[in-house]
Order: structure tokens, then C-alpha cells, then sequence
């Protein structure tokens, strides 16, 4: 069975064993960590808005660093899970994109043979 998500965790907080965490048989297997997830935009979106975004993200992540446990305990009561292993999940995600982060997705492209649209704003000419 596959479970991913907040029912893992939920399960896991109940003692559930589980065989393979799919995170760490990428990294495993790769060596580069999973991207679960990435902001994207069309082409063609003002720059300016997609700045705007990358600065409100940017704000919020900079307050939940500084103080976690406010999401801490929101999501553990949210998810009935315990508080601590709410703050272990969060401290095992990478929150911020680098050259890393940018290679992996390009190594899980290669092998999900799926088309490289990897693009920063970098690379493209702002509008």
C-alpha cells in the first residue's frame, strides 16, 4: 500500500511500521534528494508578479523559521499527531531551491523521461 501525505504521517505517529520511505529510496538510489514539489509560472507572466510571490513566500518561510512552533502546533492538532513529529517532518525538508535542488529535478525528468522544462528567471528575459 502506498500512503502519502498527511495519512502517513498519521500512521507513522501511530506506530505503523512501513517497509520504504519513497524520499529516501530516490536519494538512495540517485543521490540527489526528492522534489516533491516546485512553484511554477506560464510563460509569459510578468516578472514583477512572480517577484511579488517569491517575496511573500520568501516572508512567510523567513517567520516560520524564526518561529516554528505557531505551524508546529496548528498542524499536529490539525492532523492529530503528535507536536514532535510534526517539528522532525519540517526540519527534514529543504525549503529553499539551489544548484542541488535544480539537478534533481533534472535527474527525476531524465529517468521519469519526461520533457526538461526546467527554466529559472535567470535564464529568461524579464518582462
Amino acid at each position: 500500500m502506498l500512503v502519502i501525505g498527511d495519512e502517513a504521517l498519521r500512521l507513522v505517529d501511530r506506530g505503523v511500521p512501513y517497509i520504504v520511505d519513497v524520499g529516501e529510496l530516490w536519494s538512495r538510489v540517485t543521490g540527489k534528494p526528492l522534489v516533491y514539489a516546485v512553484m511554477v509560472a506560464r510563460v509569459g507572466t510578468h516578472t514583477g508578479f512572480i517577484n511579488y510571490v517569491i517575496n511573500e513566500i520568501e516572508k512567510s518561510l523567513r517567520r516560520f523559521e524564526e518561529d516554528p512552533e505557531e505551524v508546529i502546533n496548528y498542524t499536529g492538532s490539525r492532523l492529530g499527531v503528535s507536536r514532535e513529529l510534526i517539528r522532525e517532518y519540517f526540519r527534514s525538508i529543504r525549503y529553499r531551491v539551489d544548484d542541488e535542488v535544480l539537478e534533481a529535478i533534472e535527474t527525476e525528468l531524465e529517468i521519469l523521461k519526461l520533457p526538461n522544462c526546467l527554466r529559472t528567471m535567470t535564464q529568461e528575459t524579464p518582462n
